[in-house]
């Protein structure tokens, strides 16, 4: 049996979505399957207006190296930051409280 898509912590009010089986459900064009994940972010997103994802396939060392940097960043002062401006794609650095 395999796993509800979405669920909520109750401890932590947390929306939670579950990807175990993604990749054979898109490989063997498992159109159920694919619809029921769509449908869990689609009803996390909208409920709370985010999810957690489990079992997503990423390594645990590639997240980590991820958030560090993230974090890195962050802590640079922001004159450092405001030089990469946002751009038309969205990507780059906009400060808090300010708007494109």
């Amino acid at each position: 049996m395999e796993p509800a898509p979405f669920r909520v912590d109750q401890a932590l009010g947390l929306p939670i979505v579950e990807l175990a089986g993604l990749d054979q459900a898109a490989a063997g064009n498992d159109l159920r399957r694919l619809r029921l994940l769509g449908a869990a972010f689609d009803q996390a997103c909208r409920a709370f207006g985010f999810c957690y994802i489990v079992n997503h396939g990423v390594a645990q060392g590639l997240i980590d190296r991820a958030f560090a940097m993230s974090a890195a960043f962050h802590a640079r002062p922001l004159e450092e930051k405001q030089q990469i401006k946002i751009n038309a794609a969205h990507r780059g650095y906009m400060g808090m409280a300010s708007s494109l």
